[in-house]
């Protein structure tokens, strides 16, 4: 805004004789900078819970989120009005994983309240739903994007979520080319891959090559990587290397 601004500001300018069809022109240019393409949505189904017993769905936000033509990753854009407001002990929330298990909610005035301002992907999410069933969908701009994923040391465990426009096998996100640590067996430390929306698990064998349940990495579910050999492993998320 203060760029069109300081365009309109040229073109009042007595030292300025542009035409009115070329300021068109140039805030249209500027628009297309900031969306640049198609919007798709991601839609998550969640079973219905109480609120003493709330129904977890993982869920990753696996594309740049955009509104009104601009980015926006900001809780209360993403999610809208989409989660039932309440207290803080009887509303649903949005759980950021990768973050150490921040969150926001709706409160009792459908205003958004807690610690979790802003939804980025490449991150893992939990919905906690106390109330009826339904869909939750967020919208965003789908493109695959090289991304560093922070390390992660003998032991640990990540959620995370990789930006991406299409699913993509197991076996061609850049595991193996980053470091991803293969063995003959699971008890010789090897890692693994697990989807925490289908709960399947996929780990790289020294001999026959990716195995086990999980084949695609999909978008809108995040993964969790579990690195159980000896060393750093440092994923560099890439859809065209092994």
């Amino acid at each position: 805004m203060q760029t069109i601004t300081k365009l309109i500001q040229i073109f009042k300018s007595p030292n300025h004789t542009f035409s009115a069809s070329l300021l068109a022109a140039s805030v249209v240019v500027l628009n297309a900078y900031a969306q640049p393409g198609h919007l798709q949505p991601i839609s998550v189904i969640i079973d219905s819970g109480s609120v003493a017993t709330p129904r977890y769905t993982p869920f990753a936000l696996s594309y740049y989120p955009y509104y009104d033509g601009v980015r926006n990753d900001s809780t209360s854009r993403v999610m809208t009005d989409q989660l039932t407001p309440g207290s803080v002990q009887t509303a649903d929330r949005i759980i950021d994983l990768t973050g150490g298990g921040t969150y926001a909610y709706r409160d009792t005035s459908g205003h958004w309240a807690g610690f979790l301002l802003t939804m980025q992907n490449g991150r893992a999410f939990m919905i906690a739903n106390r109330h009826t069933a339904r869909t939750i969908t967020v919208q965003g701009y789908p493109a695959d994007s090289v991304t560093y994923i922070l390390p992660m040391p003998t032991g640990s465990i990540r959620c995370i979520a990789a930006r991406m426009a299409s699913d993509h096998p197991v076996s061609a996100i850049g595991l193996s080319w980053s470091g991803f640590h293969w063995s003959q067996n699971m008890r010789q430390g090897g890692d693994l891959v697990i989807d925490l929306s289908s709960r399947q698990i996929a780990r790289r064998d020294s001999t026959s090559g990716w195995i086990g349940t999980l084949s695609t990495v999909r978008v809108g579910q995040p993964i969790m990587i579990q690195v159980n050999y000896p060393a750093t492993f440092d994923w560099t998320y890439n859809p065209t290397r092994e």
